[in-house]
């Protein structure tokens, strides 16, 4: 299903998002948001985390180095 909503919704998502930061604590699903992720790639950037805390500096990382 999610790869179906992602290829439904792909000229949305570029349009409106920036990048996209992932957060799933058990190891098992961010294997499986990979797979996802491989069969149907989003078509923005993205990293998948095991903490908000690494999410969160990659954002801002991120966000920085837009406004340079």
């Amino acid at each position: 299903m999610q790869s179906d909503w992602i290829r439904a919704n792909q000229a949305e998502l570029s349009r409106t998002v920036d990048a996209i930061a992932f957060v799933f604590g058990s190891a098992l699903m961010r294997g499986a948001l990979h797979a996802v992720l491989w069969l149907q790639p989003i078509p923005v950037p993205h990293e998948i985390f095991g903490t908000f805390d690494e999410a969160l500096t990659w954002a801002r990382d991120r966000l920085r180095d837009r406004q340079r």
